[in-house]
């Protein structure tokens, strides 16, 4: 994180509820600056300091009951010898922000160079590195460390970095992320001690209701945030810092779209220590039902509330196009007709419209097909995975599930809801384009900023077949293009990648430049396709075929892929071998500028 200069607080009352941020002011903590600065702390009837960086890291201070609330990593709480004496109150990020940085020129392009190097890191990058068979045995482990300096120095070849932070000079730096070597830790976590938990029960609820209720107002209300943050906490921070600090920590990191803020999943944890104890030993196993705070409040009641919300804006989205394509279907009907009574009473210039009919027709037939297809994959694509939520919502309903058994409909639950939503962008991407053509808004576009933002998204789906996904896409490629059309094609492929492929697959992206333009390519270790089969790629009757799991899809994906990369001037193709996997690509022109 990025070192800046922050104002102290008051030293504050005897009975002042102290809250440790770890680290100094910044955007990362924009729910507790607004939990009490609105009050919602005084609510409660507790009066809260929030603490910034003491020279203190890790969990130490909590234990040592400098104060009563910290935040901290999974890794760091998780990873403590203390363990036990810990709870997590809430999980703020839902994906971690920590990475590790070289400089470009210290002759380190691979995590696998590292050993026999010094590195400055916590528990979350040594699971990396473990995990790319790294030997940590080689490695010099010193304190962590965020300051760039320390690059510069004889002492560390690489050091931590959290991605919400500005870099200097990107280009000067390789960043490493976990997520991309398959090691998901939440980050963030406000957490406590049982001591706590058992002598103040009320008031850990109390802290966690206020800070929770500061985060959803926090993501709805960011810029507000940037100038409180400015005006009473850190004047250092530029807006321009904190509004990127804010688009990553609220887009990337927290996950509204598929998480309630504050959401702690059992199976996450389970998975998180079972990747630390290949590097630790640890004494004892976790209770989870200890270690993870769980007021009288049912949260699975909370997380229910949320599916079923997106389960009836999913529904009002059907019902809107259902109703759109009766209306339209009537007014097909009509213009028919219409063009009919023509014909019958202009028989004398049939030979001179001839022509002219016959464009009609072929509109009024493109048009019946759309209407058609529209139809098609509403009544299966769409209404087969919400049938599926249905009855994962009755199961749920009926109470008579145990947490595990909750965590796993959960999981299912979200990545149906993932699914309707891919279903539903590209239907409506390609019914506009259809009806009123796409209007492109040309700009200088980072395909490393994309391909990261896309893989995060898709993790949840790769994660629950066991795919791992590579992202080589160097950081400093430019492009220009139309942002949201190249972000469709790229989700696209990578989404039928992950389809396609089985359990224990790779999947990996890549980009050259090559006579003005950017070659993007996305490559699997799938079952292959077959070679009759690629002639029928990218074509408007292609059908959908299901997945290695049976997922199912619109078939528009690949012919909205075609039609957006040659519209941005590019070209799109496909090679495969049946047993070896498969690898689409795409071009676009390179930002030379």
């Amino acid at each position: 994180m990025t070192c800046k200069s922050a104002r102290g607080e008051d030293p504050g009352k005897p009975g002042t509820v102290k809250i440790y941020l770890g680290w100094f002011h910044q955007f990362q903590f924009a729910g507790y600056y607004m939990a009490k600065e609105l009050g919602y702390y005084e609510d409660e009837g507790l009066e809260v300091q929030l603490i910034p960086f003491d020279g203190s890291l890790g969990v130490d201070p909590i234990l040592r009951n400098d104060y009563q609330y910290g935040i901290a990593t999974a890794g760091q709480i998780l990873g403590s010898e203390s363990r036990d004496d810990l709870v997590v109150v809430s999980t703020i990020l839902q994906q971690s922000p920590l990475a590790l940085i070289v400089l470009r020129n210290s002759g380190i392009e691979f995590l696998k160079d590292l050993e026999g190097k010094k590195v400055g890191s916590g528990n979350e990058l040594r699971a990396m590195l473990h995990a790319a068979g790294v030997d940590l045995s080689t490695i010099e482990f010193k304190n962590h460390t965020t300051h760039l300096g320390d690059l510069l120095s004889p002492n560390y070849d690489a050091i931590s970095y959290y991605i919400i932070d500005s870099l200097p000079r990107r280009e000067d730096f390789i960043i490493f992320r976990p997520i991309e070597y398959g090691i998901n830790f939440y980050g963030e976590c406000l957490y406590s001690t049982q001591h706590e938990l058992s002598s103040n029960p009320d008031r850990i609820e109390a802290i966690q209701k206020a800070t929770l209720k500061g985060w959803e107002y926090a993501v709805r209300n960011s810029s507000e945030v940037i100038e409180i943050i400015r005006e009473k906490y850190n004047p250092d921070l530029t807006v321009k810092d904190l509004e990127r600090e804010a688009n990553v920590v609220i887009n990337s990191l927290i996950l509204t779209s598929f998480y309630p803020i504050g959401y702690n999943d059992m199976d996450k944890w389970a998975h998180i220590e079972k990747t630390l104890s290949r590097f630790i030993t640890f004494e004892n196993p976790v209770d989870w039902n200890e270690f993870i705070y769980q007021p009288e409040r049912d949260s699975q009641r909370e997380l229910l509330a949320r599916v079923i919300r997106v389960l009836w804006i999913v529904g009002v989205t059907s019902g809107i196009i259902f109703l759109g394509l009766f209306i339209y279907n009537r007014q097909l009907r009509h213009a028919v007709r219409n063009r009919t009574k023509i014909i019958e009473t202009a028989k004398d210039e049939i030979e001179r419209k001839n022509t002219q009919l016959l464009n009609q027709k072929q509109e009024l037939e493109s048009l019946n097909y759309f209407k058609d297809k529209m139809l098609s994959v509403i009544s299966h694509d769409v209404r087969s995975p919400l049938s599926t939520i249905q009855g994962l919502i009755e199961v749920t309903a009926s109470g008579n599930i145990s947490m595990e058994e909750f965590g796993e409909v959960a999981k299912h639950s979200r990545s149906k809801i993932q699914e309707i939503n891919s279903f539903l962008e590209n239907i409506l991407y390609w019914a506009k384009n259809q009806l009123h053509g796409i209007n492109l808004s040309v700009e200088p576009v980072n395909l490393s900023e994309l391909s990261q933002m896309t893989v995060s998204l898709l993790s949840l789906s790769a994660e629950n077949k066991a795919i791992s996904i590579t992202d080589n896409i160097p950081q400093d490629i430019s492009v220009l293009a139309d942002r949201e059309t190249i972000k469709l094609v790229m989700r696209n492929l990578i989404s039928n990648a992950i389809k396609f492929c089985n359990k224990n697959d790779k999947i990996t992206l890549d980009a050259a430049t090559l006579n003005g333009k950017v070659r993007v390519m996305v490559s699997d270790t799938g079952p292959g396709i077959e070679p009759e089969d690629l002639n029928k790629l990218f074509k408007s009757d292609q059908k959908s075929t299901p997945g290695s799991n049976n997922e199912v899809g619109t078939g528009l994906g690949l012919l909205l892929c075609k039609e957006f990369v040659e519209k941005n001037g590019g070209e799109i193709g496909v090679s495969s071998k049946v047993g070896e996997g498969s690898a689409f690509w795409f071009t676009v022109k390179l930002n030379e500028s």
